[in-house]
């Protein structure tokens, strides 16, 4: 796991109207993994300079204010650009205020809490810069609770101090710290978090019509569908309701679990491959590529199953289990020969990771720690990193990735994507 530091350096005077303001501007410098995201040019000295030059408060105040959003709404890498609402309460730059904050975005897959920057040039007339590039890393929750906790005690405090009102961020951090505290409020929050909504916005029917999920999906199938909810809910639940009872791919898929367990000490894309790895053993398959009657096999289905008609624009894929154990529905959302390999090698991983009391088993394109599961044990599973990094050796030609995809049965995208998770490829190359 990558590490956080939040830094306050000094703190500085500051001409601000806004006394809350005034008080807590500082130098600071935010780290992960000791890169200093902070990093910025100012034009006007023309220095270069790791720290920021910017007022506390309007932070803290936006780190309460969001602090559920932060923990519990899925994040949009793998699911196209975020919406504005979104990027409100995970981009830094959202805080505003008339001040050029880093370009720093927060967001939890489930598992840890997503850092990433973004050093894009600003308008001609803006005197920062901002300098470093940093691809999504995944932070312990805790760490980042610890550092988040830390910087709003710190402004609280010195506020405090200063004889300064620290309203509203005081009331909102105490009822947030108190809603922590509450199993049941807590629960409530991050619902209402998942579906991208503030406290105490998410409409009562929203609330109740994913509560009736629970029954039929399963509490964690129904926080993967759930990010798709918000714009034409009705609509998409009668989707997804109809996709559930219609007629599928019937499937006996795997009834071994995976080894250990989750946790935030190792990354999806190590839990993934350990597992891809157990599976190649069990078939007696260490390497090369796996046939169509092999995934055919694993899926316990009919030969030439995966010569597949798909209805065109499904939402998303999903298998449907029946009482009868290890016995169930497919219903596959791609249509063309790469997809259909890969979303198979995903109910796969889903048959062995996914929650006993779960009966649906979701493929979305969000990027979850389940769905990211999905999608590296799928990459591994068809495309063994070992073998791929070794083929690939020095050479990244657009047709070099194409042989490799052709002979392992996946698409460039995932080669490239699985060299990418790897360290392999570097991020800004999965998309060249």
């Amino acid at each position: 796991m990558s590490s956080i530091e939040f830094r306050i350096d000094d703190w500085i005077q500051a001409e601000d109207p806004d006394p809350r303001r005034a008080a807590t501007s500082a130098e600071f410098v935010i780290l992960v993994d000791d890169i200093p995201i902070t990093r910025l040019f100012d034009t006007w000295s023309r220095t270069v300079t790791d720290r920021a030059r910017l007022p506390l408060y309007p932070l803290a105040e936006w780190l309460a204010g969001n602090w559920w959003r932060l923990h519990a709404e899925a994040p949009y890498e793998g699911g196209g650009p975020p919406p504005a609402q979104w990027r409100l309460s995970h981009d830094l730059p959202a805080i505003g205020g008339g001040l050029i904050w880093p370009r720093v975005r927060f967001a939890s897959d489930d598992w840890t809490i997503q850092i990433s920057a973004r050093a894009i040039r600003n308008a001609p007339w803006e005197p920062i810069r901002h300098l470093n590039d940093l691809s999504a890393r995944g932070i312990e929750v805790k760490d980042f609770d610890h550092v988040v906790d830390d910087v709003i005690g710190t402004v609280l405090r010195r506020l405090k101090d200063l004889n300064v009102a620290a309203e509203p961020l005081a009331t909102i951090w105490a009822d947030v710290l108190a809603e922590r505290e509450d199993p049941e409020v807590s629960e409530w929050r991050r619902w209402e978090a998942r579906l991208g909504y503030d406290p105490d916005e998410a409409p009562e029917r929203l609330m109740k019509q994913v509560a009736e999920l629970f029954g039929r999906a399963g509490k964690s199938a129904t926080s993967e569908i759930a990010p798709l909810l918000s714009a034409n809910t009705s609509a998409i639940l009668s989707q997804i309701n109809a996709l559930a009872g219609a007629p599928g791919l019937e499937a006996a898929l795997p009834s071994r679990k995976a080894d250990g367990c989750l946790s935030e000490n190792v990354t999806p894309w190590d839990f993934a491959r350990d597992m891809a790895r157990n599976v190649r053993a069990e078939i007696g398959q260490t390497s090369g590529p796996l046939t169509d009657r092999t995934l055919e096999q694993l899926l316990g289905v009919p030969k030439d199953s995966l010569d597949l008609q798909v209805p065109p624009n499904r939402l998303i894929g999903l298998g449907v289990r029946s009482s009868d154990e290890g016995k169930a529905i497919l219903h596959f959302r791609k249509r063309n020969a790469h997809g259909v390999r890969f979303e198979a090698a995903r109910f796969v991983a889903e048959s062995i990771s996914a929650p006993a009391e779960d009966s649906w088993l979701p493929l979305t394109d969000r990027a979850t720690a389940r769905q990211k599961i999905q999608r590296a044990f799928a990459a591994e599973l068809l495309a063994p990193i070992d073998e791929i990094s070794e083929q690939i050796g020095d050479s990244s030609t657009s047709e070099h990735f194409e042989d490799l995809a052709d002979r392992y049965g996946v698409s460039p995208l995932a080669i490239r994507s699985h060299l990418a998770n790897h360290g392999v490829l570097s991020h800004e190359a999965v998309a060249v």
